[in-house]
């Protein structure tokens, strides 16, 4: 027998030594604390392991190229808020906290947390596994999967979007554009956009809200002024299908904790606007997203708190949601990561996940 096999068979031993007091498979899967203690000896024993290995082979005269990667796995703060979600597929996403933020890579069965930005920020968008951003007003960046982060740019920065290997930012009324592994913000075209506004991304296309109603299509090479599709109002929400697919929500005879709303769907790249269908009333607008070309979820609130989902295009509308626990707390980060994942933060405490499409919705437990 080999050294390195007889300091595994000591191991094993030492190992069987111990007495068991940890529940059997299935119940550390039920149990988050007791699943996040099992990974951290797991951890533990795979570093040693691979330490054995190597001095086992170092004593036998043979030198191995190991590598050991070191993973620094935390619990999700006690008493975490989520404040803002990202997800860049399936099973991958981060929720910004307090200061404070979660990641899961196996769609929300477990989470660990993550470092953050030390200051309280408003939102986060990730672009892949490595670049992500935190914001609101300023903004920091991750180009390390959020190990670290770093305060990159200064400025009043209300809405960031990432896709297609670039990132856009809306500053006061103007957007600023940088590559996703880069940190070099620079406006895009002097024409001013609506303070605050909506920017829907899907590939390379962006399309942002100017204050006079035009929907602006957005590139890192300037701004392109498209169609109205509210008229001379700044739509109450956008939502980018497609490159070229574009929907927008618009809102009329606003008052009583109601509004007439209007689905509208664009299919050139919002140069022209067609009607789709009515939402309910009940509350007013805060947001919209698509899971497909005819699925669409409206976010709105009054005395409680309402998702609108409609899968034929506009023509008939479900309430998904109904939530007066809250007290009309507002939705954001409405959205889709494909046709059946999608997320929201409830009132910045909550984060509600879709696995159907919108179809039904479901709190996160950290």
């Amino acid at each position: 027998m080999s050294i390195e096999d007889r300091l595994r068979q000591r191991l094993a031993e030492r190992a069987a030594e111990v007495p068991l007091r940890a529940p059997d498979w299935n119940s550390l899967r039920r149990r988050g604390a007791a699943r996040r203690r099992w990974r951290t000896v797991s951890a533990t024993l795979t570093v040693v392991v691979a330490a054995a290995a190597v001095a086992a082979s170092q004593l036998g005269g043979v030198t191995h190229k190991t590598s050991v990667v070191t993973v620094n796995r935390v619990p999700v703060p006690a008493g975490f808020t989520p404040v803002s979600v990202t997800w860049i597929s399936a099973s991958e996403g981060w929720v910004l906290g307090h200061a404070q933020m979660a990641h899961t890579t196996d769609d929300g069965q477990t989470w660990e947390g993550a470092p953050a930005p030390p200051v309280d920020l408003q939102g986060t968008r990730f672009a892949d596994g490595r670049d992500g951003w935190a914001f609101g007003p300023d903004v920091w960046a991750t180009h390390d999967g959020g190990r670290t982060w770093r305060d990159v740019f200064k400025g009043n920065v209300t809405t960031l979007e990432a896709a297609a290997g670039s990132a856009f930012a809306v500053v006061d009324d103007h957007v600023f554009a940088a590559g996703v592994a880069g940190d070099d913000w620079k406006p895009v075209g002097p024409d001013p956009v609506a303070a605050g506004a909506l920017l829907a991304r899907h590939g390379a296309a962006g399309y942002v809200a100017a204050a006079d109603g035009t929907v602006i299509e957005v590139s890192p090479n300037g701004l392109t002024r498209r169609g109205a599709p509210c008229g001379s109002t700044p739509p109450a929400g956008l939502a980018a299908v497609t490159t070229v697919d574009v929907a927008a929500l618009c809102v009329a005879d606003a008052g009583a904790g109601s509004s007439t709303k209007a689905l509208v769907i664009s299919h050139d790249s919002a140069a022209t606007w067609q009607a789709a269908g009515s939402p309910p009333r009940g509350g007013q607008p805060t947001g919209l997203a698509a899971a497909t070309s005819t699925s669409y979820v409206v976010g709105a609130a009054s005395g409680a708190t309402f998702l609108y989902r409609t899968a034929d295009g506009g023509a008939t509308w479900t309430a998904v949601l109904d939530d007066t626990a809250d007290g009309g707390a507002p939705i954001s980060d409405l959205g889709f990561t494909d046709a059946d994942h999608g997320v929201a933060i409830l009132g910045r405490s909550q984060l509600l996940r879709s696995l159907d499409g919108g179809a039904t919705w479901v709190t996160v437990h950290f």
